[in-house]
């Protein structure tokens, strides 16, 4: 039957493009050069770090982390071709183009306490800066995976990151 495999789609889909509830980052730490903020979801930390943004940043390079500290020594988990992915948002609407990650069901190991890292880069231009920056918009760190333990609605978690919290004039 190709209406389930089509109906999860839609539902992951719909699910990664709307926007979630308030998830501001439980501790930052800010650097001469750096900014890194981290948020614990249950058995899981996200962290992100990123660096000095100016008016003149043509590129905004992520440093994206998540790591299992729960009980078990190590989880599998279930994904699609990214783990951690980034959006730039105001009032809840991304100022990046549409993307799409096809639900291949990939699957990865988490060791409990060690990182699963990706760098990500975003070109971003001059004027989607000052957008960003006269209206306070967000940095959005998602970890969208299912871990077979948790609902598949509860499977994105998510950080949120205000750029006044990392713009340096």
């Amino acid at each position: 039957m190709k209406t389930v495999p089509i109906l999860m789609i839609l539902i992951i889909f719909l699910k990664g493009c709307s926007s979630s509830p308030s998830a501001p980052p439980d501790e930052i730490v800010k650097t001469s050069d750096s900014v890194t903020a981290v948020k614990t979801h249950g058995e899981y930390e996200l962290r992100l770090s990123l660096g000095e943004i100016t008016r003149s940043s043509t590129n905004l390079k992520f440093q994206a982390r998540i790591r299992y500290v729960g009980s078990k020594p190590e989880l599998e988990i279930m994904h699609s071709f990214n783990v951690l992915r980034i959006d730039l948002q105001i009032d809840g609407k991304s100022l990046l183009p549409p993307s799409s990650s096809p639900s291949i069901g990939l699957t990865s190991i988490l060791k409990r306490g060690a990182w699963l890292e990706e760098t990500i880069e975003i070109p971003i231009t001059n004027e989607q800066l000052d957008h960003m920056l006269s209206s306070d918009g967000e940095i959005v760190l998602y970890a969208d995976f299912n871990d077979g333990q948790t609902k598949i609605e509860d499977s994105i978690r998510s950080m949120r990151l205000r750029i006044s919290e990392v713009f340096e004039e």
